[in-house]
């Protein structure tokens, strides 16, 4: 679909602009892209992408220890006689 622009008043490009502005903005420093590994593109952009996803490694292994340290405990307690 296309938009012709003379037959609005003279604020609606302006509209325009500030809306697609605002939409380039969250879609490269808000938004997550899964095929960039769920980071943004700002991120891939300025070198952080491998320690984000370092970072959010080493939080897994973390919850995955105390996930099984609780379990563990949970199993270890006694059974109501």
């Amino acid at each position: 679909m296309f938009v012709l622009f003379d037959r609005y008043a003279n604020d609606v490009p302006a509209d325009l602009v500030t809306a697609v502005a605002a939409f380039v903005d969250y879609y490269n420093f808000r938004r997550y892209h899964q095929a960039l590994g769920d980071v943004t593109p700002a991120d891939v952009l300025h070198g952080r992408r491998e320690q984000i996803l370092l970072r959010r490694k080493e939080v897994r292994q973390q919850t995955n220890v105390s996930r099984q340290a609780y379990n563990r405990a949970l199993r270890e307690l006694p059974t109501p006689a």
